[in-house]
């Protein structure tokens, strides 16, 4: 009996120690491992990039070379007296910078920078094999396209035969419906010219100039980045440009617009007609009842600018949409200094809302996109920020920055946004003006120092979106706020099953060593192998660089081309249209055309779109072209998917 007991208790303690010790030992569901992309840096895809530099460093030397000297005595003494004025004018006044001891002259900033490239990108197919050509411009007037062939570019000067063109934004697109995409140059004011320049896409790669130019409003400012949408319904492309002055351009000229606005006739000549001064306020307006010192926008508001309440505006990306669904297309333009704008079209006129929308507190918004964050089928807008220490408080909003940088508005669909971030302050959430207008909803896209330009696509293609942000800010004064700017590099976001992004900037730009700022950005599959690539550029580099997505693992991808039917329908690049993907097992999508795949500097059309799949080999795409037509089709991995508009 008693060998049985000890029998029995030998065999409860075997039990429960092998019960205890599998709870023990039992393993916690692991987050999904994060798969890093991999890029390799193509070599001198557009040109030679060896003289690339922070101009910081290129401007120290040439202070000290002969150079600077002998450029120095073209100029009296009073003139050289005169233009340094200027020059600390406009960056105390204009750009909240001071001239010191560190500051470098404007002559060598000059020097430093004639050689390269313009900021500003186009690329999109001209040729109809789905691999997209890119166009730049030099800062003496001449036009480069490099045309793709897969794994290497080659370059045609569009002006070889005309000479040198104004200096200024430009767009690939299909004005005249032959669906061909077409060239546009939206001309500087600094130039001759303020009238549009169209070159026509002939087919086998020819092209040749309209004459006479497209006549424009001879509104004054510098173009900056490119928007379009169809907003007069007629199957082309509208487009709209944000334009920038100087603080003394601004502050001297009474009457300007933070846009300009370019309705298509149709396809058939003059092809564009300008709309500006019939559909947007002058800034003067929308800066009156911004600050809250105005009427409502119902009342309408004074055209002068009181000169000791001016504050400089920047504009810089535009997106078009309709935000409120109202079935008027409306415009969002981020911007710094005077802050971010939203305009909502009533009859036929854009309306600024920025105060009682919330978009005021983007204060110094550069890059945009709109996406649907939080899922509930309303476009959202994310803005990066110049920086999260570089905000002015301008006008009537909230003005504690400790913690704010990059900014995602979501959207009510009311004409009111709630704008995210990490408020500190409490103001953000007892005061009754400000409440319910601020959250802290953050997922992980806050902080990336001096941001600029950004592209948003699947680089691992795990069916989760990714964020490359670069930085763009270039400072001349060490005593400048944004004199850390100068040694700020790229961030990478990487999309993660919980609906956040984690920084992964780290794993990939060891090998990397981007000499100068990089505001440029853009993401699309330049060699045809299903992965999406990024280009990068600026005003600090000669010539852009490229790096090749070589990302090895598991997950599929396809590529996503609309089409839209022309005229009497939609525009044939898809612009406009709204994108749903459905894809199992992960998050669904929505997005709009061109906001995915353009951004501060750079316009696309046609380029594909890569769809990341995760372990999937299709998705479920939807797209709701401008004319209101709708289609669901199938997209299969490896293969280029073309959603064409139904009849």
């Amino acid at each position: 009996m008693k060998k049985n007991i000890v029998i029995f208790l030998l065999l409860t303690i075997s039990i429960s120690s092998i019960l205890f010790n599998f709870k023990i030992t039992k393993k916690i569901p692991e987050e999904p491992k994060i798969s890093y992309p991999s890029f390799i840096a193509m070599d001198r895809p557009f040109g030679e990039n060896l003289a690339s530099g922070p101009n910081r460093v290129c401007q120290t030397f040439l202070e000290k070379n002969e150079i600077i000297e002998k450029i120095k005595k073209g100029y009296s003494e009073n003139e050289k007296l005169e233009t340094q004025a200027n020059s600390r004018m406009d960056k105390t006044q204009g750009d909240n910078n001071i001239f010191t001891r560190g500051t470098v002259s404007e002559v060598s900033s000059y020097l430093c920078t004639k050689d390269n490239k313009e900021n500003f990108v186009a690329y999109g197919d001209l040729d109809g094999d789905y691999l997209s050509e890119v166009l730049l411009a030099d800062l003496s007037g001449n036009y480069y396209l490099y045309w793709n062939h897969g794994i290497n570019f080659k370059k045609q000067k569009l002006n070889e035969q005309i000479g040198p063109l104004p200096s200024g934004s430009f767009l690939f697109v299909d004005f005249n419906g032959d669906d061909l995409n077409d060239i546009i140059i939206i001309p500087s004011d600094k130039n001759m010219t303020k009238d549009l320049i169209l070159i026509k896409n002939n087919g086998n790669r020819n092209f040749s100039f309209i004459r006479p130019s497209v006549k424009t409003e001879n509104i004054s400012g510098i173009p900056n980045s490119v928007t379009a949408d169809d907003i007069n319904k007629d199957g082309i492309a509208d487009f709209v440009v944000t334009i920038r002055k100087t603080y003394r351009m601004a502050k001297n000229n009474d009457v300007q617009y933070p846009a300009r606005i370019f309705m298509s006739t149709k396809g058939r000549a003059p092809y564009y007609v300008e709309k500006t001064r019939s559909m947007l306020p002058t800034l003067a307006k929308s800066l009156s009842i911004a600050q809250g010192s105005g009427p409502t926008p119902e009342e309408g508001a004074p055209e002068k600018i009181v000169v000791d309440k001016f504050i400089h505006f920047e504009p810089y990306v535009p997106i078009l949409h309709d935000f409120d669904n109202d079935t008027q297309i409306d415009l969002f333009i981020a911007a710094d200094f005077a802050g971010s704008r939203i305009f909502f079209q009533e009859n036929g006129k854009f309306i600024d809302y920025s105060n009682s929308s919330t978009i005021n507190s983007s204060g110094a918004g550069m890059g945009a996109e709109i996406y649907d964050f939080n899922n509930d089928g309303l476009l959202d807008i994310f803005t990066t920020e110049k920086s999260y220490t570089y905000s002015n408080c301008s006008y009537d909003r909230p003005c504690d920055y400790k913690n704010i940088g990059n900014v995602i508005f979501i959207n009510k669909g009311d004409r009111t946004f709630v704008g995210s971030g990490s408020w500190d302050s409490q103001v953000f959430k007892d005061t009754e003006k400000y409440k319910g207008r601020y959250s802290d909803f953050d997922p992980g896209l806050r902080k990336s120092g001096y941001s600029w330009g950004f592209s948003s696509m699947d680089y691992n293609m795990d069916g989760y979106r990714d964020y490359f942000i670069g930085v763009g800010q270039v400072s001349i004064s060490r005593s400048g706020e944004d004199w850390a700017s100068n040694f700020e590099k790229p961030t990478l976001f990487i999309g993660k099953n919980d609906g956040t992004w984690e920084d992964a900037t780290g794993h990939i730009f060891r090998a990397f060593n981007f000499n100068g700022t990089t505001p440029t950005v853009l993401s699309t599959d330049f060699n045809g192998d299903f992965r999406p690539d990024i280009l990068i550029t600026g005003s600090e580099m000669q010539n852009p660089h490229l790096l090749i997505n070589s990302t090895d693992n598991t997950n599929n991808s396809a590529s996503l081309v609309i089409k839209g039917g022309g005229v009497g329908a939609s525009p044939r690049n898809g612009e406009g249209s709204i994108v749903q993907i459905k894809i199992k097992n992960l998050p669904s999508q929505l997005f709009k055309y061109p906001s995915r795949t353009s951004n501060y500097l750079v316009y696309s059309s046609s380029a594909p779109l890569v769809i990341g799949l995760g372990t999937n080999d299709t998705a479920e795409v939807t797209v709701t072209f401008p004319s209101g037509k709708k289609t669901t089709k199938t997209i299969i991995k490896n293969k280029i998917n073309i959603i064409k508009e139904p009849k």
